[in-house]
């Protein structure tokens, strides 16, 4: 069975503690089956990061989120290359959740015959239950895109890897703000200075983007991998400053986000379907792609 769909099979929701756990002893068991070295590295209270090889002298280090995300009410929908709709997108449902807890506010204070203090404690109480409801309370059971995709192309380029050269990291809490690379930065710094490759939501999508940091562009290692892949088509390259890009490459300096997107004359660039059940496309061809790519320009 592809190592994709062992994933999917067996741990398809990767959120509570139980749930990591066992996707965690199922990596290090794989890492360890393909020759690598392979740890838990626990940061914090409760950030489980799965090292795989030598982080502090790896030249790079490959990374993915392996947390999943809760289901949310609509789907968030990256728009990388179009700030003014991404910004819309973000604000427009939590509005309509404030005007719904408003008018719920007003309709429960003339019911019960309430002084209109307590308008804003009833308002307040019913906007964060409505949020937390509508974007934070249920996990998601399909995360074919965001992040197994991710994951799934970590294993495949350690399947070829040359081990002493790379590194890999498996980031818990990325879907709670990137918490666990943070920690894992301030833990070790020297990675600063190193190459990170960042895959997440990579299975869905005609296209892929690249989004570097300054400190990225001025690296070898990336300087490779723009001239092998930045005269094809479907690879599409930009700096931090050009493209908006969310994900656990921005806890590194020296970092590059990379995502699969589809192509829109109104948007340019779009992710969809992630953080809803409708996450069910992962194609093998993109992960395939990624990792002979990626290890073939290194």
């Amino acid at each position: 069975m592809d190592i994709f769909e062992k994933i999917i099979k067996s741990f398809p929701v990767r959120r509570s503690k139980k749930e990591k756990a066992a996707f965690c002893g199922f990596a290090l068991s794989e890492s360890r089956a393909l020759g690598y070295s392979a740890e838990v590295q626990t940061l914090g209270k409760r950030h489980n990061n799965i090292v795989v090889g030598n982080v502090e002298e790896a030249e790079v280090i490959f990374c993915a989120h392996y947390d999943t995300p809760a289901r949310a009410l609509v789907p968030n929908i990256m728009m990388p290359k179009n700030r003014f709709l991404r910004i819309c997108y973000g604000m427009l449902f939590p509005i309509l959740y404030a005007i719904v807890a408003l008018i719920m506010a007003y309709a429960l204070t003339e019911l019960f015959s309430l002084n209109e203090y307590y308008t804003v404690f009833i308002y307040l109480a019913l906007y964060f239950c409505i949020f937390y409801l509508a974007m934070l309370c249920f996990p998601n059971k399909n995360n074919y895109n965001d992040n197994t995709s991710g994951v799934a192309t970590l294993f495949k380029i350690m399947e070829s890897s040359r081990k002493n050269e790379v590194a890999f990291v498996f980031f818990d809490n990325e879907e709670k703000g990137l918490l666990g690379s943070k920690s894992f930065a301030k833990a070790h710094p020297v990675l600063n200075k190193k190459l990170v490759l960042n895959l997440d939501c990579v299975g869905n999508g005609t296209d892929f983007v690249f989004v570097a940091t300054g400190e990225a562009i001025k690296n070898d290692s990336y300087r490779k991998i723009y001239e092998r892949l930045s005269q094809r088509s479907e690879f599409h390259f930009f700096t931090s400053r050009e493209c908006a890009y969310n994900s656990d490459n921005k806890s590194f300096k020296t970092s590059v986000g990379i995502c699969a997107v589809r192509k829109s004359k109104l948007v340019k660039f779009y992710t969809s379907r992630i953080h809803t059940p409708r996450d069910t496309v992962a194609e093998p061809s993109n992960m395939e792609l990624l990792a002979f790519e990626l290890l073939s320009a290194l």
